[in-house]
């Protein structure tokens, strides 16, 4: 059955997805997740890979959290989705309590 479509105006417009790629520099991290953002699309590696030995990076994750910005993690791949199996992988969810999400 078809439904009439419908335009929601009322979304926040403070979301925006930040697609993580090597050599992202701290600055841009921490300027991309400034206020006034209440919520990120982090798009990260493989299964929801990020750099986890990249303390910058966890710590503008932190802050950002701190603040009450929701952190949405999902995968820059076609197939598949985000997974916490991984060493790389659970460092969103430890360091920000991201919820993960299969995107595509």
């Amino acid at each position: 059955m078809l439904c009439r479509f419908h335009v929601s105006t009322d979304l926040c417009p403070d979301v925006a997805t930040m697609r993580l790629f090597p050599g992202i520099t701290e600055r841009t991290i921490r300027n991309f997740l400034q206020p006034p953002l209440r919520g990120c699309v982090l798009e990260t590696y493989g299964t929801g890979n990020a750099p986890d030995t990249r303390a910058d990076f966890l710590a503008a994750l932190k802050e950002a959290h701190d603040r009450g910005v929701v952190i949405v993690n999902i995968t820059q791949c076609t197939k598949g989705g985000v997974s916490t199996h991984y060493a790389a992988g659970m460092v969103c969810a430890a360091t920000a309590r991201t919820r993960t999400h299969i995107w595509r």
